[in-house]
């Protein structure tokens, strides 16, 4: 059980959640029409900003002393990789901007970047879960897409999938005994704001 709950958190790591996430536009809204060479561009690109720059950013701390668990399960060590995170979620919304995607796309990494600076702050004091903050924040961006009609083809059953994930993420979470269900709960909380107050805000610059 504990080697299928590591799995299943691996698998669903806070920083591949926005290359799944990048997969799933280019594939489900009107981005459908970029060409597959630009689609898997764009996805290598967003892979390499938020996952391969950080994990050595963590990397190079670990090696450095910083941090002396690589899974970040100490919570005082977490503060230096999160913010790192975060920049580099800026970082993506950036190079997104730069290539004139959607102002709802650029949102949604700007608001990851705002849930992962979260995590950070609260870190100092309690253990906030980054993985439901992550798994929370895809759910809540395919109920968007659905809801601001941005999809082409139906996503609900996919959004079902997403959510039943994220429950199936935080089961995890507690086998390991990582984090408290009020850990798992504020995560959720904190995905799910940020992500919405996004969307909505670009919904409203987009008008």
């Amino acid at each position: 059980m504990e080697k299928t709950a590591r799995i299943i958190s691996a698998i669903f790591n806070p920083l591949l959640i926005p290359t799944y996430a990048m997969a799933i536009v280019l594939n489900a809204t009107i981005l459908f029409i970029v060409s597959t060479g630009a689609k898997f561009g764009v996805t290598g690109m967003t892979f390499l900003i938020t996952a391969v720059i950080p994990t050595l950013a963590i990397f190079v701390l670990y090696k450095m002393k910083i941090v002396t668990d690589s899974g970040l399960n100490e919570r005082k060590e977490r503060l230096f990789p999160y913010l790192i995170a975060a920049v580099c979620y800026i970082g993506e919304a950036l190079y997104l901007n730069s290539i004139h995607a959607p102002i709802w796309l650029i949102m949604f990494m700007a608001g990851a970047a705002v849930a992962t600076l979260i995590c950070a702050v609260v870190s100092l004091w309690w253990k906030i879960s980054a993985h439901a903050t992550s798994v929370a924040g895809l759910a809540t961006l395919i109920f968007y897409l659905i809801y601001f009609q941005l999809n082409i083809f139906d996503l609900n059953l996919l959004l079902y999938a997403a959510i039943l994930i994220a429950g199936l993420v935080d089961t995890t979470r507690l086998i390991l005994d990582r984090h408290t269900p009020a850990q798992l709960l504020a995560g959720t909380i904190n995905g799910v704001v940020c992500v919405s107050l996004a969307m909505g805000a670009s919904m409203y610059f987009s008008h």
